[in-house]
């Protein structure tokens, strides 16, 4: 299999998760296969900005995060750039959102 190529299961659950993102935000989201988003984004919790690589796959930084261990299931592009994760609180999906000047590095699936 080509290594661009997602499973059918792959690029259906991130189908899902795109049209959680619109029904959310009312936005029309781009799923441009981001891989990875660099930040520089004050966060609430330590009262600081906070540089982290936001990345699929793997933990939200802790610091922009109220939950730990909280892994960043979906990167989308949209009014601004959305970072989805589940949230074990509700048991449903939180959406993170980190505006254009946020972002300083943006890697894609290639």
């Amino acid at each position: 299999m080509n290594e661009t190529q997602l499973l059918p299961a792959v690029e259906h659950s991130r189908e899902i998760l795109k049209k959680f993102a619109e029904s959310i935000t009312g936005w029309q989201v781009k799923d441009t296969d981001i891989k990875m988003i660099s930040v520089r984004s004050f966060s609430n919790r330590v009262k600081r900005f906070v540089i982290s690589n936001v990345c699929v796959g793997e933990e939200l930084n802790e610091n922009l995060s109220d939950i730990i261990h909280e892994p960043v299931l979906a990167i989308f592009e949209s009014n601004e750039f959305l970072v989805i994760t589940p949230d074990k609180i509700k048991a449903n999906k939180r959406i993170y959102f980190f505006n254009e000047n946020e972002v300083f590095e943006i890697e894609n699936n290639i």
